[in-house]
């Protein structure tokens, strides 16, 4: 291996550990149910990243775009009641690019390592499923995530409110 390209994949290796820690302090992993208007239930999931810093959204973004992830970026003035500072939010919506993103960082996530491997799991079944009902499989994940969601603690062991 030429020197360049040793160099480049340690920085590749360092840039995905980066994301990783950006997620888990800056993100989101969401795997939900939500009404249509027709009243139909749908599953639906997103992968989120916030910040108020563009110089650390526009890394994720690169970083994202490197390595062939779609993903869309929307800015909001007044983000989280912070007064007049511009916020940003980098979401990944489908099924193949969430997918891509947590096999690349899942194994140094450590706060929503759980989460990442449920919906990891949800979205490999899924995309065999598109357009059909929710299977029994996918209905004991979306359990096994609900139940994943509410036994969250601290680092005291106390119950978070």
């Amino acid at each position: 291996m030429q020197e360049s390209e040793k160099l480049g994949n340690q920085q590749a290796t360092k840039d995905l550990g980066w994301l990783a820690g950006i997620l888990d302090g800056e993100g989101s992993i969401i795997l939900g149910m939500q009404s249509r208007k027709d009243g139909e239930r749908q599953v639906y999931h997103r992968i989120c990243f916030y910040n108020t810093d563009d110089s650390i959204i526009n890394k994720v973004v690169k970083i994202l775009d490197d390595n062939e992830i779609k993903c869309y970026v929307s800015e909001r003035d007044n983000y989280g009641g912070l007064g007049k500072r511009k916020g940003f939010t980098v979401t990944i919506s489908s099924y193949e690019s969430a997918v891509k993103l947590l096999e690349l960082v899942k194994n140094d996530l450590t706060a929503k390592k759980d989460r990442a491997e449920i919906l990891l799991r949800f979205c490999y079944l899924r995309m065999n499923h598109l357009n059909k009902a929710i299977t029994n499989e996918e209905k004991e994940i979306l359990n096994s995530w609900e139940s994943s969601t509410t036994k969250s603690t601290t680092p005291k062991g106390e119950d978070i409110v």
